[in-house]
């Protein structure tokens, strides 16, 4: 997920609610072939536990390369199949991304990210030239704020071989190590399938009993107060986020145009991060793309404005 001062308590919710082994269990449930005829318990036992029995412990997730620098994957799972030995069959990435149209193509940082999962297991998964132990990988994409128009779709990237010369009915091996699912959040409703449905009843804004018992009823999960909460509260700083990058960008776009109404803008901005996000003024004031000349008029509006707030 994005870093910045505005993200970093929804990554932090985020990341504690897919560490939970009853929700990971379900998306992998829903996402990973593998998983696809299992039920929540058993897939639970595939996964390494921390000490409270709830919380999956999870792999290295910065990824150095002295030629490309780091990347910070939000979480990355290590999982074994049941009716296998194997000890790692299955690696899972799950990242949550609340803006749909960054400045870059989401898909192409999301092949990205695989092409350095993938590289990163020589040495811990692969030794060598053992390319045989590459271990299958998925990266799952929550988007949680999509267009309108893609909301509640689903869809996986993988590589498909196609037969450019020779008899079509050979069967050539396959190469299924790359799987990337971007998954676009909207409103729950019955008919949803489980993969659209899970991360709608997480993710889009709803009542609490009403999500308890979806994941009751529906999922089959019984999630203790601890975590209910922090779903609870992932939708509303989502939209906060969502509107704090609103108000940056009318602020920058203003700046660009000199358009009349800059000030008023600031304004609202800077009390949006004072009171939503927790800020102190002279935190908020600091990263407001405001010229230095414009500083003391907005920081004057806004202490007068806080004051009749306060009265």
């Amino acid at each position: 997920m994005d870093r910045g001062r505005e993200t970093t308590t929804l990554d932090q919710c985020f990341k504690n609610i897919v560490h939970n082994a009853d929700i990971l269990a379900c998306l992998l449930r829903t996402a990973v072939d593998e998983f696809s005829d299992c039920t929540i318990d058993r897939i639970k036992t595939c996964l390494e536990l921390e000490p409270d029995g709830r919380t999956v412990r999870g792999r290295e997730n910065e990824y150095f390369s002295l030629k490309h620098g780091s990347i910070i994957t939000d979480s990355v799972f290590e999982a074994t199949v049941p009716g296998t030995d194997d000890k790692v069959a299955v690696l899972v990435n799950v990242e949550g991304q609340y803006e749909p149209a960054p400045n870059y193509p989401l898909e192409k940082r999301a092949e990205y990210y695989m092409a350095r999962l993938v590289s990163s297991q020589k040495g811990i998964d692969m030794e060598g030239s053992d390319y045989g132990n590459l271990r299958k990988t998925y990266s799952i994409w929550c988007v949680l704020n999509p267009r309108a128009e893609e909301r509640n779709k689903v869809v996986r990237y993988m590589m498909k071989g196609e037969i450019l010369s020779g008899d079509d009915g050979w069967e050539f091996p396959e190469m299924d190590t790359f799987n990337i699912v971007m998954i676009n959040v909207g409103g729950y409703s019955e008919g949803l399938p489980d993969i659209s449905a899970f991360p709608a009843v997480l993710f889009s804004r709803m009542g609490p009993f009403e999500r308890q018992n979806l994941l009751k009823n529906r999922f089959k999960i019984d999630l203790d107060d601890n975590i209910l909460e922090e779903v609870n509260r992932m939708p509303t700083l989502s939209e906060d986020a969502i509107n704090g990058r609103y108000w940056k960008g009318r602020i920058e776009g203003r700046i660009e145009g000199r358009e009349e109404g800059l000030i008023e803008a600031t304004v609202k901005f800077t009390i949006y991060l004072v009171n939503e996000k927790g800020l102190s003024l002279d935190e908020a004031i600091s990263i407001s793309p405001i010229s230095d000349s414009d500083r003391s008029t907005v920081e004057a509006e806004v202490r007068k404005e806080l004051q009749k707030m306060n009265q």
